[in-house]
């Protein structure tokens, strides 16, 4: 249906109040308390800061973006392992935080502006989440319900939205071999939250350079996470063992939990 001009006032009003809300709350907080709020308040800080880049002619606006960008720094640095993996340890919360992050950082790169996509520290970080997701691609097409995570295919829009800012070689190489345009990422057994970042940017071009990644076993001892495999094909066999310790209440209560794919079928 068509907006109002009251649908419009009132929607402004919601964003204002929320936003501000948002703002006081967190200027009141340390940035341990932040960290301490885990994947809630990455989703809360992109849509912060998406409201105060969006609507700079708001005079708190300003305040909002540079309270957002702040919150967001902090947690890529401390709520993320150097070796990509989320401190929840949880695929589906893993890329919640993706999405969180790329709600405010793909509109800053799109104005030009620093964001986790062209700035160090940030940079290797982020991308470091995006590479561990690619990874975690079994041979079905699929990622592991890793800890209270689910089944899902919804990894190709993350990939997508972020490799349309990253160029990199390694995940473009996943995501010609995943590409299909048919495809509809699913998460839960319908279309993915994450397909709320993809954008015309997402929409595929000629292969760009590709490097196709390291086929061989990988342990990332930050995380806690093993993947044993004996190749990437649609055929390969293939463990993903957490041995680690997660932060949160998305956690298995059991020790060296595993799934495990055999000739390209999951059998655990």
């Amino acid at each position: 249906p068509d907006w109002t001009v009251d649908d419009c006032k009132n929607t402004s009003i919601l964003l204002w109040r929320f936003a501000n809300f948002l703002n006081n709350q967190l200027r009141e907080q340390t940035p341990i308390e932040w960290q301490q709020q885990l994947n809630f308040i990455s989703s809360g800080s992109g849509g912060l800061g998406g409201v105060g880049a969006l609507l700079p002619e708001w005079k708190e606006a300003a305040n909002w973006l540079e309270t957002a960008c702040q919150v967001q720094e902090v947690l890529l640095l401390n709520q993320v392992y150097p070796d990509g993996f989320q401190k929840e340890i949880c695929t589906q919360y893993h890329k919640t935080v993706i999405r969180s992050f790329a709600t405010l950082q793909m509109i800053l790169a799109r104005r030009g502006l620093p964001s986790f996509y062209d700035t160090e520290p940030f940079r290797t970080r982020f991308l470091a989440m995006h590479r561990m997701l690619a990874d975690l691609v079994m041979p079905d097409g699929f990622t592991p319900a890793i800890n209270s995570a689910v089944y899902a295919r919804d990894w190709p829009a993350f990939l997508t939205a972020g490799n349309a800012f990253f160029k990199d070689p390694v995940l473009q190489w996943h995501l010609d071999r995943g590409y299909d345009p048919k495809l509809v990422p699913i998460q839960k057994g319908g279309a993915g939250w994450g397909n709320t970042i993809l954008n015309d940017l997402s929409i595929p071009q000629a292969k760009g350079e590709t490097e196709m990644p390291d086929v061989s076993s990988r342990l990332f001892p930050d995380s806690g996470i093993a993947i044993l495999r004996d190749g990437l094909d649609e055929s390969s066999n293939a463990l993903v063992l957490d041995f680690g310790h997660p932060e949160g209440s998305h956690a298995y209560g059991g020790q060296a939990s595993f799934s495990a794919w055999v000739k390209g079928t999951p059998a655990v």
